[in-house]
């Protein structure tokens, strides 16, 4: 059998997520709150706070089904998460 190379890589899209047009990196010593849902992949910003405690708190009570929610930290990382 002959084997055949074939010129390859990734597959380039235009598509442009939506988590780019959003600033997800809270300000300096806060936490902010991003929804996500999980059937449309709308992203929204439900809050800023000042204390992880409560920025937890928040995430764990408004848990609605469909929905996924992240705390990230004022360098840009998912510090909790809340699936829906």
């Amino acid at each position: 059998m002959k084997r055949r190379r074939t010129i390859g890589g990734l597959t380039k899209t235009n598509r442009v997520p939506v988590v780019e047009t959003l600033d997800r990196q809270a300000p300096e010593g806060c936490f902010r709150v991003i929804g996500i849902s999980v059937d449309s992949g709308d992203v929204w910003v439900e809050g800023t706070f000042n204390d992880f405690t409560i920025a937890k708190t928040f995430v764990d009570k408004k848990g609605f089904h469909g929905v996924t929610y992240y705390v990230h930290n004022d360098s840009n990382r998912v510090l909790y998460s809340n699936g829906g």
